[in-house]
This record gives structure tokens, sequence and C-alpha cells, in this order.
């Protein structure tokens, strides 16, 4: 049904009735709901200051009809900017996850149905992309929410010259895509390859519960060298 607010309505009623779901929207329509998911979001986060109050399933919105393709409907596709909106409200009550695969995207549509109290937000194409993890692989790395991808670097055992990094399934696609040519035609640059999943990651630990430490940070990304970072969406 094209009608996100009754779908969200629905959503709503369902896990309020104590069972679980998801609703799926392309990214440009999401902003239909833009003001029930504040709502939703602000009574979360009233609701966990209530002991007595029973937890309740999370609402989970998939977003696909990713900006990057123009195959169709080019002039309507093309908003990612609902991640901006998530990323406004509570630290406590929001999560916002872009798998780079399709096991990566099973093991986080896993974890939040099995997730209460929360809404996450997942944005996956809906196209066929490479699969760069096996399920074990996947699960390991959405447990981190973010990780160095060794098979697809050449830094090992020295400072990269260069992090390459990406968040979302095409940007991935397209970054690993430049790391390629980087082995190819400079052979000599070290380059290490970083994927991050959970976009809360990206934050500090002092202001989200899923956030990096400087050291943790630095682990990563490296305290002085360039980073080259393609992402579907940076809110802010």
């Amino acid at each position: 049904m094209l009608s996100e607010h009754t779908v969200e309505g629905w959503l709503e009623g369902y896990i309020l009735s104590g069972r679980h779901g998801f609703i799926n929207s392309y990214e440009p329509f999401i902003h239909v709901v833009d003001s029930m998911f504040n709502q939703h979001a602000k009574w979360l986060e009233k609701c966990n200051e209530l002991p007595w109050r029973a937890k309740i399933a999370s609402l989970n919105l998939l977003i696909t009809g990713l900006v990057w393709r123009q195959d169709h409907n080019g002039f309507t596709h093309q908003d990612p900017g609902f991640l901006d909106v998530v990323a406004n409200k509570s630290p406590d009550v929001v999560r916002i996850y872009l798998p780079p695969d399709a096991n990566s995207l099973l093991s986080v549509a896993d974890h939040c149905l099995r997730s209460v109290n929360y809404v996450n937000v997942i944005v996956a194409d809906k196209k066929e992309h490479p699969q760069y993890l096996d399920m074990d692989a996947a699960i390991a790395h959405c447990t981190k929410g973010v990780g160095i991808w060794d098979w697809a670097s050449n830094d090992q055992g020295a400072e990269p010259d260069v992090v390459m990094a990406s968040c979302g399934d095409v940007p991935t696609l397209e970054a690993l895509a430049a790391t390629a040519l980087l082995r190819q035609h400079l052979p000599d640059v070290k380059v290490r390859f970083v994927n991050v999943l959970d976009l809360f990651k990206l934050v500090p630990h002092t202001e989200h519960p899923h956030g990096l430490t400087d050291r943790e940070f630095e682990a990563l990304f490296t305290p002085d060298r360039p980073v080259v970072f393609t992402s579907t969406a940076i809110p802010g």
C-alpha cells in the first residue's frame, strides 16, 4: 500500500500488541512519516524512564530505493535525508545500520527483529550485489559494527598510506573498486579498507553507547593518515 503514514500506524499498533515487524519504503518517501517517527522515538525515550512499563518490540524501518540508483524514477528517488531526522533523536532509542551485502543484511535484520525499545533503521539496496562475507564473518562484522577488511587491504604489518572506508552497499562496491584500481596502478601504496555497518560507531562514545573511543577510532582510521570515506549518507 503506497501510504507510508498508514503502514507506519499499522506497524506501531502491531508491535504494541506484542508482535514484531518492519515496514519498507523508498528513501524519499519515508519522509512522509518523519513526524510519526519523531513521536514514537520521544515516547520510547520517556517509557525507558518508567521501570514498570513493559518493553515492546522495536520499530524497524527498511529503507530502499537508494539515491545511487537512477535507472528509473530518477527525479523522485534522491533523498537520503531521513537519516538526519533519525540521528537527531536520543542515542538511547535510535540505531542506524547500513549492511554491505546480503548476509550482513540477514544478520542485521535478525538482530533488529529480536531487539526491544528501539527504532532501528536499515538502509539496503534492493538490487543484487556481490557477497563479500560468509554468514559467520557477517555475524562477527555486524556484532562489531565496524572493522578492517584484511582481504581488501594490503597494509598488513605496516602503517597504511591511505585508509579507504565505506558505509552502505553501493558505496562499498565503489570503494572496493577504487581500492582494486589502487592496487593495480599504484601497488606500492599501502591501503587499509574499513567498512562501517553501524553508523553510530562514528560518533564519540561519550555521545552514543555504540560510539568508539579515541583509541578504537585511531586503531581503525589511524591518527594522521588520509581517509577517503564513501557513504550512503552522513547525517549532520
